[in-house]
């Protein structure tokens, strides 16, 4: 099943990836919200960690480790979807995915893991991307025409390059080695851009850690499921049990992020981002109207929808996703 037969007349739920993060993300919702507050707590004891301080005291560079990056952003996504569910129990999305490392908090939200196990997944997940050497990088490829996607795809095999992630009809992220994302960048010009990324996510960079991956999602409890559905972020279609989740989980590290799956086959939903959401929104631009789509984020303030073209979203919660 697509995406679009799971919420062909209703709505999905997006959990953003890394890169949009910034210093003081979740402090809204904690200040407004007990249920925010009680994820705060519930994932910050799980995983030993103060993770109010994580988010809230940490340097922008500190926030941006990805060991620190993705808790932050889980964490904070998770607090938003329990917030949302709490206060618009009418309106939850009859489907879920995530991008990258958002996975995982859709996988909390459908149900598929608890909070206390999925933070820990987390936790070992930005653990074993954060400590693989770092030889990569990554380059956004802005395309207007499908020759400029075949051009796109076609010269990453030149560059030894792999896709990372295609973020929907208008751009392809690239990742790879430095030297090959230099070259790439001469070649594409005006319409690349060099991520600020510590190395070269979803690439074969992170190869070494894949088996360590697998066997961490392996050991951990995963359930049925309940409420909405989980849409696999790396095929774009609704998972039919316990064992789709968790292969999307594993193979989401080093495979592509097919997010022009997963946003292409929703065009007639509503889109509820949860967290940071600001450049899924982006995403969304000429899919469905910005009156469609919701930033639960820290501007939310209750009952009422807050769309994304009045969601006050900050410049760094618009930086592409990669990761």
């Amino acid at each position: 099943m697509t995406a679009a037969e799971a919420t062909h007349s209703g709505s999905i739920g997006l959990f953003p990836g890394q890169g949009s993060q910034f210093v003081g993300m979740g402090a809204g919702l904690v200040g407004r919200f007990v249920e925010a507050a009680a994820v705060f707590d519930e994932a910050s004891d799980a995983i030993d960690t103060d993770l109010r301080a994580l988010c809230w005291q940490s340097s922008a560079a500190e926030l941006a480790a990805t060991e620190n990056a993705q808790l932050a952003i889980a964490v904070c996504s998770v607090a938003a979807w329990r917030v949302w569910t709490a206060n618009r129990h009418d309106a939850e999305p009859e489907a879920v995915a995530g991008h990258s490392v958002g996975a995982l908090p859709a996988a909390m939200a459908s149900g598929h893991l608890t909070l206390r196990d999925g933070i820990r997944l987390v936790r070992t997940r930005a653990q074993l991307m954060g400590g693989v050497p770092r030889t990569g990088s990554m380059l956004a490829v802005s395309v207007t025409s499908d020759a400029m996607l075949q051009d796109v795809l076609a010269n990453a095999d030149r560059f030894s390059l792999d896709i990372a992630a295609r973020n929907g009809a208008r751009q392809v992220v690239l990742s790879g080695s430095v030297g090959g994302v230099e070259a790439a960048k001469a070649y594409f010009g005006a319409r690349s851009r060099a991520l600020d990324v510590s190395n070269g996510f979803h690439s074969r960079a992170m190869d070494p850690v894949v088996d360590a991956w697998s066997e961490a999602v392996a050991e951990a409890a995963f359930s049925d499921g309940e409420g909405a559905a989980y849409v696999a972020s790396t095929t774009g279609r609704v998972a039919s049990n316990t064992a789709d989740v968790t292969r999307d989980l594993i193979t989401g590290l080093r495979r592509t992020v097919r997010w022009d799956l997963v946003i292409g086959d929703a065009t007639r939903a509503r889109w509820i981002t949860f967290g940071p959401g600001g450049a899924l929104a982006r995403f969304g631009r000429g899919l469905v109207r910005a009156d469609d789509i919701t930033n639960v984020d820290d501007s939310f303030v209750g009952a009422s929808s807050v769309s994304a073209s009045s969601s006050g979203a900050s410049s760094a919660e618009r930086r592409a996703h990669a990761r």
